[in-house]
């Protein structure tokens, strides 16, 4: 062996490319804002693709927010603040500080369902006012099923690193669609139903959609007022080590999360557009104006009422200044998008030329999430 040769033998083996299948996993992107309080229901609330995920409480409230306290290379964490006691965990009460849910079509080089299916290993940073055993669930919809691992947080109001190491379901199945492959839930309470019974560390059948991976779990978030739990450097990679952090730009983990969520100022989408009246105060128009193509079919929501103030009738030598709401009447994630106007003196049938002048402070919110 050449001398050259033995120095290349020596040097140890790098993962190239893009390892980490989490998405905002250094808690960078709020496109929803980065407070939300008063938190009582499942859904995405403050920081993107960091869905809330709890069940069976009726009196428990919390506060989701993007914080600068963040372990040494990072800038923020996602923390998570109990303002409302429940009073006690109903027997089939869970909370999930995150249900971190991973696109099917991402995951077919996991090779679920064969011999060779890999395993993956979790890696993040947490700090909490509380200390206890707690778990991390992965639940794979498509086959229902599910595997879980415990951790210890050992040391209140400290920043701890975790590492946990799954194996491949050789006999699960993840679908090669746009739907949920993968969903990764951080418990941090539960109730008897789950935590009386053994952690399920092997893939198996998840019974009724329970999750039933809660074994032991002591952490317990939800009957302690002001309790805190914060999170960062999440990372998901194929293999058994975890790697260090796979930090991205702000601008190309903003492209990523937009798949799923777009935050649209209006006042930068109001270049003229050509309209078609359909009926008496109806004009609609496909426009593409989305800089990412979203997962699927999107719900919009607007932050105000949002008015349009610029009309012209091509068919008439008069122009108009009416008035107009502004909205979505169908969607498609990346093809094109139908937008109406309305008008009350609007006619059918003519074609306009539409310009908007937006208030700032409007916004559109395009939610395609899983």
């Amino acid at each position: 062996m050449t001398s050259n040769a033995r120095e290349l033998a020596q040097i140890p083996s790098i993962p190239s490319g893009r390892r980490n299948l989490i998405i905002n996993g250094a808690m960078n992107v709020a496109q929803r804002g980065t407070s939300v309080t008063g938190i009582s229901t499942s859904g995405y609330k403050a920081l993107d693709r960091m869905r809330h995920s709890l069940t069976s409480f009726s009196t428990a409230r919390f506060t989701q927010e993007q914080v600068s306290d963040a372990p040494d290379g990072f800038s923020n964490s996602l923390k998570l603040t109990t303002t409302t006691a429940e009073g006690g965990i109903p027997a089939n009460g869970r909370l999930s500080v995150i249900d971190y849910r991973i696109e099917a079509q991402d995951l077919q080089h996991l090779k679920y369902g064969t011999s060779d299916a890999k395993k993956i290993t979790l890696s993040f940073w947490v700090k909490s006012s509380l200390t206890g055993l707690t778990t991390v669930g992965i639940y794979a919809p498509d086959g229902v099923r599910s595997i879980g691992r415990s951790y210890t947080i050992n040391s209140a109001n400290t920043w701890e690193y975790k590492t946990l190491t799954f194996d491949g379901d050789t006999n699960g199945t993840i679908n090669n669609d746009n739907g949920v492959g993968l969903e990764i839930l951080f418990q941090v309470a539960a109730g008897s139903d789950y935590t009386s019974t053994p952690i399920q560390t092997s893939w198996g059948a998840s019974s009724n959609f329970n999750y039933e991976f809660n074994g032991g779990n002591t952490l317990n978030l939800i009957d302690t007022l002001n309790a805190t739990f914060q999170i960062t450097g999440i990372q998901l990679e194929v293999g058994s080590v975890a790697t260090e952090f796979e930090h991205r730009s702000y601008g190309e983990e903003l492209q990523l999360c937009k798949r799923y969520l777009q935050k649209i100022r209006l006042d930068q989408y109001n270049s003229p557009m050509i309209l078609r009246g359909t009926n008496g105060n109806v004009a609609s128009s496909i426009v593409n104006m989305l800089p990412v193509t979203m997962r699927d079919n999107f719900t919009s929501d607007y932050t105000g009422n949002v008015t349009a103030a610029y009309w012209s009738n091509i068919g008439n030598t008069g122009y108009s200044t009416e008035t107009v709401q502004f909205y979505i009447t169908s969607r498609s994630g990346g093809r094109g998008y139908a937008w109406a106007m309305s008008q009350a003196s609007f006619v059918g049938n003519n074609e306009l030329v539409a310009t908007a002048n937006y208030s700032s402070s409007q916004w559109l919110y395009l939610d395609a999430e899983l």
